[in-house]
């Protein structure tokens, strides 16, 4: 029995294999994929490119690497109990584009909260909200999935709302990508493939 337990310990605490290299090949993949597209500005300005390059590796790579570990560190259960606040956090956070002084437009549309020295895309944080909220749904609604007033119903709600900010600002992309992810988490929670 202290032999059972102390192994339930140690396989809580190793790291997800087929995860680890999902994100190895995700990472690798993309890294790739930049270069290639930035192919073009190699061509036209040497120094500009190895200066993208360097702030894709430090920001977006070493920074994502960083924030992996730390939120690998917090309990499933703080983002279950908080899951509500983080979706209407990251819609709040999204409708101050709208706001005169926060909201960056650029190319006809309004995406991009300005920070000063910096600028983000609330939108990018909406797709990790949604997730998280609906997904936490989804564990509480177990069972009832295929329930369509579990399922359907919710996520219909949920995208109604998504789609009202992100259609404004416009920004279909993201919102087709939400649309997306959601069918998806329904079809792998046991959603009959009839209804999605």
């Amino acid at each position: 029995m202290k032999q059972a337990s102390l192994t339930t310990k140690k396989e809580g605490r190793s790291i997800d294999k087929i995860f680890a290299t999902i994100l190895a090949i995700i990472l690798v993949g993309g890294l790739l994929m930049f270069i290639s597209a930035s192919l073009g500005v190699l061509a036209k300005n040497e120094s500009k490119f190895y200066g993208i390059l360097l702030s894709q590796l430090v920001f977006g790579l070493c920074g994502g690497l960083i924030a992996l570990f730390l939120v690998s560190k917090i309990p499933y259960l703080f983002w279950r109990k908080y899951a509500l606040i983080i979706f209407l956090g990251t819609i709040g956070l999204t409708l101050l584009v709208f706001v005169p002084g926060l909201g960056l437009s650029h190319g006809g549309a309004r995406r991009w909260l300005t920070l000063g020295f910096t600028s983000i895309q609330p939108a990018e944080l909406l797709k990790f909200g949604f997730i998280v909220y609906f997904a936490a749904w989804l564990s509480w609604a177990k069972g009832r999935v295929k329930n369509l007033k579990y399922s359907i119903l919710p996520l219909t709600i949920m995208l109604a709302v998504i789609a009202a900010v992100l259609l404004k600002q416009p920004d279909t992309k993201s919102l087709i990508l939400i649309i997306v992810t959601g069918f998806t988490m329904l079809f792998v929670s046991g959603v009959p493939w009839k209804y999605i």
